[in-house]
């Protein structure tokens, strides 16, 4: 297994195990911006959608929050409304990662 950041974006890494090839961004919210089998891109390539390139961690929750509301032990608690009126696939989506 190799790890290495010679790719050509600015920040990104590479993982590479026999076959198989990702490419970390952590400037693009930790997301994998590619992953390669045998030389097939298996993701979409990056777009300037946030949504619909990569594999992106959807925390500190995945799928909608509708009005970025929801109540949990008796509390309410409100979230930021990614896409407005809702609250969507956490807020990590499109926030840079430091890599050290």
């Amino acid at each position: 297994m190799t790890w290495n950041s010679s790719n050509g974006n600015s920040g990104a890494y590479w993982l590479e195990a026999g076959p198989a090839r990702v490419e970390i961004d952590p400037g693009a919210g930790g997301r994998i911006a590619a992953l390669e089998i045998a030389g097939l891109s298996v993701l979409v390539p990056r777009t300037e959608d946030r949504l619909r390139w990569g594999c992106y961690p959807m925390a500190p929750w995945a799928g909608r929050l509708r009005d970025g509301r929801f109540r949990f032990a008796d509390r309410n608690y409100e979230v930021p409304r990614t896409m407005p009126p809702h609250a969507i696939h956490g807020t990590t989506l499109d926030r840079g990662w430091a890599s050290h």
